[in-house]
């Protein structure tokens, strides 16, 4: 589903002392089908930035086109909900998503919501919690009880659950392990691969922007500082300094081993191993010239 911003601006506390421009004429395309990841600073306009995209906040100024369906200052909340059932959103906090006595009815609460049958919603629901790294055991516990790693995925059980066109995700490995946040990438790898839907990632991690994201977008005081491909953006590493962002230490490494070998990789979300194999192809390719 192709999403497209348009001159969209939005303020908080609107006509208060407390007035504050958060995003400024905002004017870009999300691609369908498409990894993107929203990039920036705390308080560059990402997390405002995306919330547009489900209705969450309606822009003061300027539209967004969603599919075929368009928010814009005068859009109903009946429209909204609409909207919403095809548009998922994973907060950065999950527990401001939960709030059903049971994990199990928390990850059947949208589909219900949206027309589902309970009996056919509840078929889905052991593939789910599978899906996401839990026991089945989880299900009748409160979603309370659980720890901030196990709630952030019963909250993305829920929101895969509405089998969304368009996946939101807001700082989605924040507070897991090394282990948490590679299986949480892999398993959203394997569910765009499978549904081709469009997912949006905002983050500050930039090991997570190389490892997943096929597009990124870097927000800087409530406007878009750079746009393209991921790949391309982290060629551009004194202007990221100057945002106040950094790149991964992984990329650093293969910038370094680039520049000292002249082997221009072909990604710069290359494992060591595969970077060393092109290294060596590299090397074999010039002693057979």
């Amino acid at each position: 589903m192709r999403i497209v911003f348009e001159k969209t601006s939005y303020t908080y506390m609107e006509n208060t002392p407390l007035e504050k421009r958060a995003l400024h004429e905002v004017s870009t395309t999300f691609p369908s089908g498409e990894i993107i990841a929203v990039i920036g600073r705390t308080g560059s306009g990402k997390s405002t930035l995306v919330q547009h995209i489900n209705g969450l906040l309606r822009p003061s100024q300027g539209k967004v086109t969603i599919g075929e369906r368009t928010v814009d200052p005068k859009t109903k909340k009946k429209q909204i909900q609409k909207l919403r059932e095809n548009v998922g959103m994973v907060f950065q906090y999950p527990e401001h998503q939960l709030f059903e006595e049971t994990v199990e009815k928390d990850i059947i609460f949208g589909p219900l919501n949206a027309g589902t049958s309970e009996q056919q919603i509840k078929k889905q629901v052991p593939m789910l919690i599978q899906r996401v790294g839990l026991d089945e055991s989880l299900l009748h516990q409160s979603p309370f009880h659980l720890s901030g790693g196990q709630m952030r995925r019963a909250a993305i059980a829920g929101v895969l659950a509405m089998n969304p066109q368009v996946l939101i995700l807001d700082e989605p490995t924040a507070s897991l392990d090394p282990k948490g946040k590679q299986e949480i990438i892999e398993l959203l790898k394997e569910w765009h691969e499978e549904k081709r839907l469009t997912i949006i990632i905002v983050t500050h991690d930039m090991e997570e922007v190389a490892d997943i994201a096929s597009r990124a977008v870097v927000m800087h005081d409530g406007r878009i500082a750079m746009e393209g491909h991921a790949q391309e953006i982290f060629e551009q590493q004194g202007r990221l300094e100057a945002l106040g962002l950094d790149l991964p230490p992984r990329l650093k490494v293969l910038s370094y081993i680039s520049v000292k070998t002249g082997v221009p990789f072909s990604s710069w979300s290359l494992s060591p191993e595969k970077a060393a194999t092109e290294v060596n192809a590299s090397r074999k390719g010039n002693k057979d010239v």
